[in-house]
This record gives structure tokens, sequence and C-alpha cells, in this order.
């Protein structure tokens, strides 16, 4: 099953690049200074089982991603729901024409304020489960030829669902400065496997059944058949002696 998946998206990894973080849903002290709910006004927000598009200006080239100044990262609110998944992963692509370094972070909300340079909230609030995503750009400096459309329309689907914005248009960058790159947020089943891969498991796992189903019994007849002859051969072996 895992082969099955890998080669699928091996073609994916010809036009984009990923990062991904996995990370828990373990529920943390609220901030009750009221610092962050300013930043939440002007931050996106980040929902489960949803994938956007969004852009960024990296930092310079030869800007360490741990030395980046605030103009050249973005923050999000990862809201997750109350209750559900106790594992959820965010993956973000972008254009393997892209010459950037990504880096993504994930925060509870202490450690927000901290990474913000902010005071720290000096009581516990109510209990959460919402995060928050850091997410930072340094350009890389070198420059590759954009991906072009591949004919066969299985591809294009494939595309479309796990790399959506890269394939339909030229994956460059929308001008000089800004890199384009897609943030997609799902549940961890089990606590392994993302939401959208799925189906893909479930395919590939009917597929196994219904080869070895077909396989097996063609196997195991040519099993019998070397083990007959080599019965016979044995038992005239042992006549000749």
């Amino acid at each position: 099953m895992r082969s099955s998946a890998f080669l699928l998206l091996c073609p994916a990894l010809v036009i984009a690049n990923t990062e991904i973080v996995n990370f828990a849903a373990n529920a943390a002290a609220n901030d009750v200074s009221g610092l962050l709910y300013g930043r939440e006004l002007e931050w996106s927000w980040l929902h489960q089982r949803t994938t956007t598009n969004w852009t960024m200006t990296p930092a310079p080239f030869g800007t360490p991603l741990t030395a980046v100044s605030a103009a050249h990262e973005r923050w999000f609110v990862v809201d997750l729901p109350k209750r559900g998944a106790k594992k959820f992963t965010l993956r973000l692509s972008y254009p393997a024409s892209s010459p950037t370094d990504f880096s993504v972070a994930i925060f509870d909300p202490a450690d927000a304020l901290i990474a913000l340079s902010l005071s720290p909230a000096t009581a516990s609030g109510p209990a959460t489960r919402r995060k928050y995503a850091r997410i930072r750009a340094v350009d890389t400096g070198v420059l590759t030829p954009p991906f072009k459309p591949h004919s066969s329309r299985l591809i294009e689907l494939f595309y479309s669902v796990y790399f959506p914005g890269f394939y339909s248009q030229s994956p460059g960058r929308s001008n000089k400065t800004d890199v384009q790159f897609v943030l997609t947020l799902e549940p961890l089943l089990l606590g392994v496997l993302p939401a959208s891969l799925a189906p893909l498991a479930i395919f590939s796992i009917i597929l196994l059944v219904v080869v070895a189903r077909t396989m097996l019994p063609r196997i195991s007849n040519g099993l019998e058949n070397v083990a007959a002859e080599a019965r016979r051969e044995l038992a005239e072996k042992m006549k000749t002696e």
C-alpha cells in the first residue's frame, strides 16, 4: 500500500516541494492577556479539511531562517474543533520552480506569545485546542524552469486534488518578489494517515485484495504441481534403487 501511494506521489514531486508538520491537538491554556486576540483579527484562519492559496515575500538570499524578520513571515490561526482527531497535519506546498526555503512552526498560545516577543499571560485561561502557525520564507537564489502541464488527464486530476493552483497555471511567482504556496490542514486518521489519502489507501487495499484473490489460486496450483512432480521423481528414484 505504501509503495502504491509513493508511486502516485512521485510525479507530484516534479512540480511541487512540500513541507509537512504533524502536531498533537492537545488542549493548552488560552491567552487571557488579550495580546493574541488583537493579532488574530489581523491573521488569516485555517480550518480543518481545507486547502487555501497564499503568497508572501521571501527574505533576501542568505538570510538564516532563524533570523527572518516579521516582513517575511506570516502567521495563521489554526482553528481546530473542540473535539475530534487527536493529531493533525499542516502541509505547505509550493512550486518547485520557486527558489525559496520555507519553515513551518506550530505554537500553543503561550509559546506564540514568546515567539512574538510579547509578555506571556500571567494567569492560565480556559483550555483551548487552538494553535498558531508561523510560516517563514527565504530566497535561495536559484530559479528553476516552471512546470509544463502533462497530457494525461489522470495526472492532471491528481495534481488538481493534492496540489491545487499549481497545475492549471504556470506556478511561477506572481511578481518578482512574491512566492505562491498552498496550505492544507487535515486530521490524521489513526494518528498517521492524512484524511485526503484515505481514499487512496482504501483503493490500494481493495486492489491488493483483488490481486491476491486472482493470483493466489494460480500460485497455489503451481506450487502443488511442482510438489507433485517432485514426489513423482522421488518415487521413481527410490524404485530404481
